[in-house]
């Protein structure tokens, strides 16, 4: 009897080591992270972000979550350029569309049947893009 109860303990903690590092992702608020925190980067980073061009050699991501209401946000921030031609393009071809009034100083994104709103910011001082998802479940 003793033998199975210390097989199940050693087991449950054998599972929350394995999931602890799941679990604070879950949970988390924020995180700022790069391509090579790959557990950050599977997690958090959304199919668009993944798959947009990489306007400069120096990018991070971003995710922010507002858990009480839902919102989540998702960026990209590439340092030393502010050509967006590229991500417009890619933008368009995933079927996205430019909007005519946008509720920040970007120009802002949306694609038909989609609750997400992606936010494109092109700053001089410093030279650098910023690509937000916005989106409420």
């Amino acid at each position: 009897m003793k033998l199975i109860l210390l097989a199940v303990v050693c087991l449950v903690i054998a599972t929350l080591g394995w999931s602890w590092p799941y679990l604070k992702l879950e949970f988390a608020s924020s995180a700022y992270y790069s391509q090579s925190n790959l557990r950050e980067y599977e997690y958090y980073t959304p199919k668009l972000l993944k798959q947009m061009p990489r306007i400069s050699p120096e990018y991070s991501f971003q995710y922010i979550s507002n858990h009480d209401s839902k919102r989540t946000l998702h960026g990209i921030h590439f340092a030393g350029t502010t050509d967006t031609g590229k991500i417009k393009s890619y933008l368009k071809s995933e079927g996205y569309q430019q909007q005519m009034k946008c509720d920040t100083a970007a120009e802002c994104w949306g694609k038909e049947g989609s609750r997400e709103v992606v936010s494109l910011y092109a700053l001089t001082s410093p030279e650098h893009v910023v690509v937000q998802i916005t989106s409420a479940d």
